[in-house]
């Protein structure tokens, strides 16, 4: 059971964010909607704080691994990644979570001994049926890149799974006529005539790709033809991974997590037609901030109301000595619900279940910012806070709205939105007295159309900081603020006037994360 108290040695753990009971918590995996449940599952490592494990890191003098290329980066190969499993949390409101065992490990000296990594959750014939990428710490028969694709299924309702004697079901990687330096992170969905995989794939200084698959049975795999191809690396990268493809509306939609190794990773988005089994994008984009590490592994859901949602891996930028400190590191976004706009672009927006819906605890109404005065919401005050506000950003350059603010200003996190840049952003350059918790913030187009007023819609979660713009923006971060009275909240324009039509302001109560026999 995670304690919502959050003892001094981890005063960062956010209280309403689904985090780990323990160790590390990374990409979101095979999220479903099953029986009345949401279930989460995600990548874990119970006994570290961080994807690695120290012991591995020693482990550099195979000619698979980073002594033969410095370039690859630690877990590429499935060497130094500790115990990767597949935590899961469950959930019937989206907001309260039980922790269940442990759905799928490693098996010693087995095909998916160096870790079971990212993939997806179908029902096959009222069977439920992990698809993952399994892999190994040594060339094994059969399994040419150290990666293989394996599956697992349950009969008690998911809280055990068995593995399955045929593993790995797909081990070959197809012949694209040059090199691969990514294979993995299924995503499966069923047809009239079988099931589809789309698989993440890299070929190095080429191209990023999504590979297709044909099964009747879910064991036997024929490869395709690519899904999806990137048309230019410098801006998507080479290597795409964690795919998600869906129907929303009449369109079809792909998310993926690009970028190229050592570089940061974003997830893009591709809207189209998908039409005898090939994808004829439209309209690409990216769900999200643009340039943050951590704003990866994008998966979705559909629901009995059918909503499409969303669960993103927030990661952790607090710096890697606060970060083994910490009893747990790592927290999933809070679920958003994505929509598809006019333009065929993305929107998305928090699910209504994690909203307040009583009466503020705050509320002002038409405040003026003056350029350059900081205007304190009088009275606001918490580390744990839900904000909206509707500001007519005017002849403003920027307007910024201040969380977690210390009373002399050393500390503070800014959401900042840049009308002549048509941005979104977050700014946590002085979250922190603790210099090095203080990392490059992330941003998200948003241009604002006529006399469109900004909305904001900010949740603050202790040290994770989330927030969204007029349902087609958001931005996020890991923030550690170290003074007490980093509590308050304040708004400032630059250049220009401002005028905040309204702010209102909830306090936001810890929810309990329980495990199964809790």
């Amino acid at each position: 059971m995670v304690d919502r108290k959050c003892a001094a040695a981890d005063r960062d753990c956010p209280g309403y964010h689904l985090v780990p009971t323990s160790g590390w918590m990374g990409d979101p995996n095979g999220i479903i909607f099953h029986d009345g449940r949401y279930h989460v599952f995600y990548q874990h490592n119970p006994n570290d704080m961080w994807l690695g494990n120290p012991a591995w890191d020693r482990m550099d003098n195979v000619p698979w691994g980073p002594a033969a290329n410095p370039n690859v980066p630690k877990g590429l190969w499935g060497l130094h990644c500790g115990d990767v499993c597949w935590g899961h949390a469950v959930s019937e409101d989206l907001v309260n979570w039980q922790h269940w065992p442990i759905a799928i490990s490693a098996t010693p000296g087995g095909y998916d001994a160096g870790g079971c990594f990212s993939g997806c959750t179908v029902i096959n014939d009222g069977v439920p049926t992990i698809v993952y990428t399994s892999t190994t710490r040594t060339p094994a028969a059969g399994i040419r890149t150290l990666r293989a694709q394996s599956i697992a299924t349950s009969d008690d309702g998911m809280v055990t799974w068995q593995k399955h004697p045929s593993n790995p079901v797909l081990a070959d990687v197809p012949d694209l006529s040059g090199a691969i330096h990514a294979w993995h992170d299924p995503h499966v969905w069923q047809e009239e005539d079988g099931w589809y995989m789309a698989l993440g794939c890299g070929c190095p200084n080429v191209a990023g790709v999504i590979l297709l698959y044909h099964s009747a049975d879910l064991l036997n795999w024929q490869y395709m033809h690519p899904l999806y191809v990137s048309g230019a690396i410098e801006k998507s990268g080479d290597r795409w991974l964690v795919p998600d493809f869906f129907k929303l509306g009449d369109k079809h939609v792909l998310l993926f997590c690009t970028g190229t190794p050592d570089a940061a990773c974003f997830t893009g988005y591709a809207v189209g037609d998908y039409v005898d089994h090939c994808f004829i994008p439209e309209v690409e984009g990216v769900l999200g901030p643009g340039c943050a590490p951590s704003a990866m592994a994008a998966r979705t859901l559909l629901d009995d109301q059918g909503r499409r949602i969303v669960f993103c891996q927030l990661g952790d930028e607090r710096g890697d000595v606060n970060q083994r400190q910490a009893p747990r590191t790592g927290v999933l976004s809070l679920p958003w619900e994505l929509s598809l706009l006019d333009d065929l672009t993305l929107g998305l927006q928090p699910v209504d279940e994690v909203c307040s819906k009583h009466q503020p605890d705050w509320q002002f109404e038409n405040v003026t910012l003056a350029p350059g005065k900081t205007w304190r919401a009088d009275s606001v005050a918490g580390d744990m806070l839900e904000l909206v506000a509707e500001i007519n950003v005017g002849q403003a350059d920027e307007v910024a709205l201040g969380v977690r603010c210390s009373n002399d200003g050393t500390e503070q996190t800014l959401i900042v939105y840049n009308r002549l840049e048509q941005k979104l952003s977050v700014d946590p350059s002085h979250s922190s007295t603790d210099e090095g918790s203080c990392e490059e913030g992330c941003g998200s187009a948003l241009k604002l159309a006529g006399n469109e007023p900004l909305r904001l819609h900010v949740f603050v979660d202790r040290s994770t900081v989330e927030g969204f713009a007029n349902g087609r923006a958001c931005v996020f971060h890991r923030i550690r603020p170290l003074l007490e009275d980093s509590v308050n909240v304040e708004l400032v324009a630059t250049g220009g006037g401002a005028e905040v039509t309204t702010l209102n302001a909830w306090r936001k109560e810890a929810v309990k994360i329980t495990g199964l026999d809790n």
